[in-house]
C-alpha cells in the first residue's frame, strides 16, 4: 500500500493528520507486504515529534519516507531514526526526452523553460509544463465562449 500524506490546506502537515498516520500505520497493509508513508511536503516541529515514537519502531510492514530539500529542517531526533538519500537533479537532455513523451504538443521552447525553471527536476518540470498546458486550455476555453456569444449577439 502506497499513501502519500499532504495537507494542502497548510503550509506544513497537520499534527492531526500525522497523528492519524500513526494510528493507521497498525492495521496491516491490503495490497502489498509494505505500507509506505510519502511525505512530500514538510513536517512542522509538533508533526515531527509526533511522528517519533513510530519512527523508532515501526511494524515490520510500515516505511517512511520523508522528503526534504534541507535536512536540517528535521529534528535530530528524527534525523537519527532515518537513512538519508541524497537525490540529485536528472541531466537536463533525460529530462527534455521525458517531457517531449509526456508533452508531445508542447513547444521545444516550453520544455526548455521548464527544465530550467525546475532546477532540472523531473516533477517539478511536469508540474510546470501540465500548469501551462492548464492554462492554455482555459484560455481555449474563453474564447470559445467569447466567439459563441458574439456569433449569439449578430
Amino acid at each position: 500500500d502506497f499513501i502519500t500524506v499532504v495537507d494542502p490546506e497548510h503550509k506544513n502537515v497537520a499534527v492531526k493528520i500525522v497523528r492519524q498516520i500513526r494510528e493507521d500505520v497498525f492495521i496491516r497493509p491490503n495490497e502489498s507486504d509494505y505500507k509506505i508513508y510519502l511525505f512530500p511536503q514538510e513536517l512542522g516541529l509538533e508533526g515531527q515529534n509526533a511522528l517519533l515514537k513510530i519512527l523508532e519502531e515501526p511494524p515490520k510492514y510500515g516505511v517512511f519516507l520523508l522528503l526534504t530539500d534541507n535536512p536540517d529542517k528535521l529534528l535530530p531526533t528524527v534525523r537519527s531514526r532515518c537513512t538519508e538519500l541524497k537525490l540529485q537533479a536528472l541531466e537536463s537532455k533525460t529530462i527534455r526526452n521525458q517531457l517531449r513523451l509526456d508533452f508531445p504538443k508542447a513547444t521545444e521552447e516550453d520544455i526548455a523553460a521548464a527544465v530550467f525553471r525546475s532546477g532540472s527536476f523531473l516533477g517539478q518540470a511536469r508540474q510546470l509544463l501540465e500548469a501551462q498546458r492548464n492554462r492554455k486550455a482555459q484560455k481555449c476555453k474563453r474564447s470559445k465562449l467569447q466567439l459563441q456569444k458574439k456569433l449569439q449577439i449578430e
